[in-house]
């Protein structure tokens, strides 16, 4: 026994020096900035998430081992706004942060887009709004108060959009490229919506999403659509793609 103890303490060494790569965060943090933050404590930035992408993430998660796991964190850094009381507001990566949370992950790396911890509540989300750095639109097409008390604090409080989860699936498909603008996959669901696209609420069922998605390739291949996801793939975050969903009335 007494001969796995070096190695054990090398463990321990190890895993309490990833814990410690970036600084945990504090309202004094300033644009650029890194650190490391309670995945529970992360305040949404949208109503809801498709809840089938998380449990597929989560399954995914399951089955990694903690050095992989390690890299996920790494790679997907959430973007966040420090907002007043120092509360952290993540722009991004709203699936894989419930997903590590979901499978019994605590934190996760950040880099601060905004320190807006001077504004008031109000003003906050007026802000937000109008940088874009929210996405408030629900898949009932109502749209979420953020100053509401039913607006989700934290990521285990978010609703499910079927909707979302039908862009990802199709994005893991090989359909559709990953681009690096917030929101996109909202965005994108939109406009599947106002072509057509009816998804029922409740749980996506497995049986039903080869239809989905066959009804959304479809729709994917009419000109406008063809020519919004072109354009967005090609340009990237450089696009302004709410001028292009301008042409979806």
């Amino acid at each position: 026994m007494r001969r796995f103890l070096p190695l054990l303490f090398l463990s321990l060494s190890i895993n309490a020096f990833a814990e410690s790569k970036l600084p945990p965060c504090s309202i004094e943090m300033i644009t650029g900035a890194k650190c490391t933050y309670k995945i529970e404590d992360l305040h949404p930035t949208q109503p809801e998430v498709g809840q089938y992408q998380v449990k597929k993430k989560v399954k995914e998660f399951e089955s990694l081992s903690e050095h992989k796991i390690e890299k996920v964190i790494e790679k997907k850094i959430v973007p966040v706004v420090i907002g007043p009381e120092g509360k952290l507001y993540l722009i991004d990566h709203h699936h894989t942060s419930l997903a590590l949370l979901e499978t019994g992950h605590k934190k996760v790396d950040v880099v601060v887009k905004e320190n807006w911890s001077n504004l008031d509540l109000k003003t906050f989300w007026e802000k937000m709004n109008a940088e874009k750095y929210c996405f408030l639109k629900k898949a009932d097409g109502s749209i979420a108060d953020p100053l509401s008390k039913a607006f989700p604090k934290s990521l285990r409080e978010c609703g499910d959009n079927p909707y979302r989860s039908l862009v990802w699936i199709m994005s893991e498909e090989g359909l559709l490229k990953e681009v690096e603008i917030p929101y996109y996959e909202f965005y994108l669901s939109e406009v599947l919506k106002k072509k057509g696209l009816i998804i029922p609420p409740g749980e996506m069922k497995k049986k039903d999403i080869k239809k989905y998605v066959k009804e959304a390739s479809e729709i994917l291949n009419k000109e406008d659509v063809k020519q919004f996801v072109k354009t967005v793939e090609a340009e990237g975050s450089s696009c302004d793609i709410h001028a292009l969903l301008r042409n979806f009335k």
